[in-house]
């Protein structure tokens, strides 16, 4: 299909394409599958959940809840610890997501945790990324700085930062919580009889 050297013309219709392919046995690779087990009661009502995702912020966490315990576990198949939530104090909550967590495995740690997600008022995910990662024409010459994001229904100016600016996105396992919190909460704006406006908010702060 091609008539001078460099050149590549593609068929107008797909009948033209060799259907080689499509006689080939499926390669699938193997979906790794993941656990939860909560090691205390499982909590009814959460007031504050928050979602630390970054592995410089790990050790800096590790301090802070050396005095608390572990409320759950999130395993692999390989029984491989790659989550674990922490009771801070009465109805607040943290998980961390520690370094060898695959973020692609992000949509199923989210799914093992919606029913935490649906039952809490607030929620707060804390991302550190590379400055690398950061997308702007100024980037602040200092070792590390913070933006944020918030809904509509919270007050910005009380956390004293700014927002993140675009072309910048978000991901992983931070994003992702946010984003099904977002969905259940307009869910619940959909029926009106189960629905709280005065819990409808997130903030999402990303260290760079």
């Amino acid at each position: 299909m091609v008539s001078h050297f460099g050149e590549v013309i593609f068929p107008s219709s797909r009948a033209f394409w060799d259907d080689e392919d499509e006689y080939e046995p499926a390669n699938f690779q193997h979906s790794s599958k993941l656990y939860i087990r909560w090691l205390k009661n499982k909590p009814e009502h959460i007031q504050k959940f928050i979602v630390i995702e970054g592995d410089p912020l790990i050790p800096l966490v590790v301090q802070y809840l050396y005095s608390k315990t572990e409320a759950c576990i999130i395993e692999d198949e390989n029984q491989k610890k790659v989550s674990v939530i922490y009771h801070i104090d009465k109805q607040k909550y943290m998980c961390m997501i520690l370094p060898q967590f695959d973020t692609r495995n992000a949509g199923k740690l989210i799914n093992q945790i919606s029913d935490i997600i649906q039952i809490s008022e607030n929620m707060i995910s804390i991302i550190c990324l590379h400055i690398s990662q950061f997308q702007n024409t100024n980037i602040p010459e200092i070792p590390s700085f913070l933006r944020t994001l918030v809904t509509k229904n919270e007050n910005f100016k009380k956390w004293e930062t700014e927002l993140l600016e675009q072309p910048n996105i978000v991901f992983g396992v931070g994003a992702g919580v946010e984003s099904f919190f977002c969905l259940f909460q307009f869910y619940l704006m959909l029926n009106s009889w189960a629905c709280q406006p005065s819990y409808m908010f997130f903030i999402l702060i990303v260290l760079c």
